[in-house]
């Protein structure tokens, strides 16, 4: 019963469904794509960030040890510091260099792989000199070792500068995504609320308006109109109730009809028969008045 209603409705549900399925795949697609830029942020701005690092730190550790070897040739611990340090040198600066492979960062990479070489000859040489003269050693590290520190440490921080903008840059995109993400859900959700009470609406005068007018034409017929024929067309039991009520109406019209004839053939009937009454009436009356004269005639 009413299955037809029932279909319109359902189609309408499902396009509500489908719209916000599509609502739904764009938000998770967009979700996906942040969470890309927030892994790509982590393995590579982040990473690239810990290599400048390590290779800022390795640079002080160098410097650190150089000086306890000045300060105490003969102790051992500052000589394992300096390998340590010189390691950690190498193993960093081979990282910064097959990791960036283009821009400004490539050719700091490479100044810093290029200078490895000049910083190790001074230190080795600082080194050997502080075993018998550390004044000397004080003096090559200052005149020498200083300015190619100072140097270094001038493009040790221009490449961590170089990193930390890169991530304020991939932080603003991913948070510009974000934003952009949001805004898309609430015009999707907005988009998606405004077609469901759209569809809501024309589905509700779908049904409606054919019975409101099918109201107005009933109550046309109860107040004797038998000339109605009601408008409505429609592809569900309300068209099939809109033809139901023109068969009925169309029924009672030709019964009232038909009434209206039999009572127009009574009429002239019961006519006639009085006619027919007042004219024996009158034929009574003569013959009552000629009977009358007859006898006073006697």
């Amino acid at each position: 019963m009413f299955s037809k209603i029932r279909g319109k409705l359902l189609a309408s549900f499902l396009a509500v469904a489908v719209v916000m399925g599509i609502a739904t795949g764009l938000l998770y697609f967009g979700l996906e794509r942040y969470e890309v830029e927030v892994r790509r942020l982590a393995t590579e701005e982040i990473m690239g960030l810990k290599t400048a690092e390590s290779l800022r730190t390795a640079d002080l550790m160098l410097s650190n040890a150089v000086c306890g070897i000045i300060s105490d040739p003969y102790e051992p611990i500052f000589a394992a510091a300096y390998e340590d340090a010189l390691t950690k040198m190498e193993t960093a600066t081979r990282e910064a260099t097959s990791r960036f492979k283009s821009g400004r960062e490539k050719e700091i990479a490479a100044e810093i792989a290029a200078g490895n070489e000049e910083r190790e000859r001074v230190e080795r040489k600082i080194i050997d000199c502080a075993s018998f003269d550390r004044i000397q050693a004080a003096a090559i590290f200052t005149e020498e070792y200083n300015p190619v520190r100072v140097r270094r440490e001038q493009v040790l921080d221009e490449f961590v500068s170089l990193q930390e903008r890169k991530i304020e840059e991939a932080v603003e995109k991913a948070e510009a995504a974000s934003d952009a993400l949001q805004m898309a859900a609430t015009v999707l959700t907005g988009a998606s609320a405004a077609l469901a009470v759209i569809l809501a609406m024309a589905a509700s005068r779908k049904i409606a308006v054919p019975i409101v007018q099918l109201t107005a034409d009933v109550k046309r017929v109860a107040e004797g109109d038998l000339t109605v024929e009601t408008r409505v067309k429609s592809r569900d039991e309300i068209g099939d109730l809109a033809d139901a009520f023109n068969r009925t109406v169309g029924s009672l019209s030709v019964l009232v009809s038909d009434a209206v004839s039999s009572s127009e053939i009574v009429a002239s009937a019961s006519l006639q028969l009085s006619s027919s009454m007042q004219e024996s009436a009158e034929a009574m009356q003569q013959i009552s008045d000629t009977v009358q004269q007859m006898a006073t005639a006697a």
